[in-house]
């Protein structure tokens, strides 16, 4: 039996191993379940990817193949890459069901899933659109992202809040959405966070880990270690700035927290409350975050953050970092000179 299980080699600095790795395993299967076929791309297995795809695409079982060449598709800057993810059929069906809705004048059923990032990614998006058309919404999301999300959305009008569908037909799925928003030419990601005016603060507020339980190797990579933050911050305390003015909001564990604490670093969980109370916090101070919901709340804002990026950094970015999107406008993103090597990335940071 070949397994991801505990893969050892890839949670190293060494590219090659992780490689050689990769496609040993691809080597002995004949039928590629979604982590292994996925986790090639998170190595710089890019040419190799598309060869699967191109040359095997018997052991790209459906939907996987869709799902590749969709990643695929949006790394190399794709117009519209959910053209390779969604069926045509489906995609027809979606604007027949759109159309109906507008014609109607009814509030538009749109699921949204994944993490708080990607609800705040996609809400970018389409409450923009929304608004520019009038066109009425209902977001359909689990409660735990209706109580994270619910003050942040009180303000926007014909917006209302459900729970997941019982009838898939009667919805459209935010991808499929978001597809015919490009197909239009009518994406554009724009700021719609608006926190209470605050006067400029003098704190300094990171997110260095990324949780990512149902993807181990995603979140190793896009996460800073321990050692090389406490250097950092040493770094910064030493240089004058006071210990009291930075914020971690970091998931550390206990033996790591209390570190940070001996250092006077503030630590503070963002699940202590909802959304609006981080964006309340964060507004109006300097923030440096991985590729996390951190990040994409800043940009919902349009508020200025340093983003921190693997070397294989989340397809996602190619197509959001653009000069007309809020993303390009509020980002700043510094990315691994080498695979898994944080140290450079930090030593570079315009931060004081």
């Amino acid at each position: 039996m070949v397994s991801l299980h505990s893969p050892w080699p890839l949670f190293c600095d060494d590219l090659a191993l992780a490689q050689r790795w990769v496609l040993h395993g691809w080597s002995r299967l004949d039928r590629l379940p979604f982590d292994w076929a996925m986790v090639g791309l998170s190595v710089g297995l890019v040419e190799e990817s598309k060869g699967l795809l191109r040359e095997q695409p018997c052991r790209l079982p459906y939907p996987l193949d869709r799902q590749l060449a969709f990643r695929l598709a949006r790394g190399a800057g794709s117009a519209n890459p959910y053209l390779a993810l969604i069926p045509e059929a489906a995609a027809e069906a979606d604007q027949r069901f759109l159309a109906t809705i507008q014609a109607n004048g009814a509030a538009l059923p749109v699921e949204l899933v994944g993490g708080i990032g990607d609800h705040l990614e996609l809400l970018s998006l389409v409450l923009p659109w929304a608004r520019a058309h009038g066109q009425p919404l209902l977001l359909l999301m689990s409660r735990q992202r209706q109580r994270q999300l619910a003050r942040l959305l009180s303000g926007w009008p014909n917006v209302r809040l459900g729970d997941p569908p019982v009838d898939w037909n009667a919805v459209i799925q935010a991808l499929n959405l978001r597809s015919l928003l490009y197909g239009s030419g009518e994406a554009q990601f724009q700021a719609w966070v608006t926190a209470p005016a605050a006067d400029a603060k003098d704190e300094l507020i990171c997110c260095w880990r990324a949780q990512g339980a149902d993807a181990p190797h995603s979140a190793w990579c896009r996460s800073v270690p321990w050692h090389l933050v406490a250097s950092f911050y040493r770094r910064l305390i030493g240089g004058g700035r006071p210990a009291e003015s930075i914020v971690d909001l970091s998931h550390w564990l206990p033996w790591e927290a209390e570190g940070l604490r001996n250092l006077g670093i503030q630590l503070l969980n963002p699940a202590d409350g909802d959304v609006l109370a981080l964006a309340e916090h964060i507004h109006g101070a300097q923030v440096l975050t991985i590729d996390t919901a951190l990040a994409h709340l800043c940009a919902a804002m349009g508020q200025r953050a340093t983003v921190l990026l693997p070397r294989f950094c989340d397809e996602r970015w190619m197509e959001l970092h653009r000069p007309h999107h809020c993303y390009g406008q509020a980002l700043g993103l510094h990315r691994q000179p080498r695979y898994a090597d944080w140290a450079p990335v930090l030593e570079a940071l315009p931060i004081n």
